[in-house]
């Protein structure tokens, strides 16, 4: 999820496995190892319907009206969870705020885990296309994110084309870390529908002006095809 849980969630799923509230602002080079500990104190089919639910209801607090979650499906050995048990507890999530009458409009991202690779990134494109004509348009699309440090973004071109080809949106992240030129060359080349943070795109962060042009290009176009189509 893109945010974290209200203090609440939190102290419930610390106290849980008796270890403290983790901080909020942490190095690159730790995240990844939070969200370890995180996955660890959030293995079950409940666990992500509480999480999904108090992060919706907290971006409605804060008065978002439109709001997409994007998390990465996992399958936990221990609680019986799988990665299609995942994914609905977190559509149940939107649909229980809905019917509840929260005042938001949440839809889902699956999230493809870099470190993962083709096959696994295969998958989670498929469970994503299941989803996307099964659960009413909540599941739109299709985020790439994980340790920008492991995997290739070349390895998952093959997944994210088959996801952009049966419909689904895609939001990638892209130029987290120096020297990463050539993979977002290969990634601009889909295109996405969104970038996520993107900071070494820029030549003075060691990126260059032609992948800044083809982003403000690509932006530019969709913003005209919005134009066009009256939204």
């Amino acid at each position: 999820m893109q945010k974290d849980p209200r203090n609440q969630t939190q102290n419930l799923l610390a106290a849980r496995q008796q270890c403290y509230p983790l901080p909020f602002y942490l190095h690159l080079c730790r995240c990844f190892e939070v969200f370890k500990v995180i996955h660890k104190l959030v293995d079950s089919q409940e666990d992500i319907l509480m999480v999904a639910t108090d992060v919706i209801k907290e971006f409605a607090a804060d008065n978002v009206k439109y709001l997409e979650l994007r998390s990465t499906p996992r399958a936990e050995k221990d609680t019986g969870l799988t990665k299609k048990n995942y994914v609905e507890a977190v559509i149940k999530a939107i649909q229980q705020c809905k019917d509840e009458g929260v005042d938001i409009d949440v839809r889902f991202l699956v999230a493809i885990d870099r470190r993962n690779g083709t096959e696994v990134a295969m998958e989670t494109v498929k469970l994503a296309e299941e989803f996307m004509l099964s659960s009413g348009g909540l599941v739109v699309g299709i985020d790439l994110s994980g340790d920008p440090t492991v995997g290739r973004g070349r390895d998952l071109l093959p997944a994210l084309e088959k996801a952009r080809n049966s419909g689904l949106k895609l939001s990638l992240h892209m130029s987290e870390v120096p020297s990463q030129r050539e993979e977002s060359e290969l990634l601009l080349n889909l295109p996405p529908d969104r970038i996520g943070h993107g900071t070494f795109l820029h030549p003075e962060m060691g990126g260059s002006q032609s992948l800044v042009d083809r982003v403000v290009d690509l932006y530019i176009t969709n913003l005209l095809l919005l134009v066009d189509l009256g939204e």
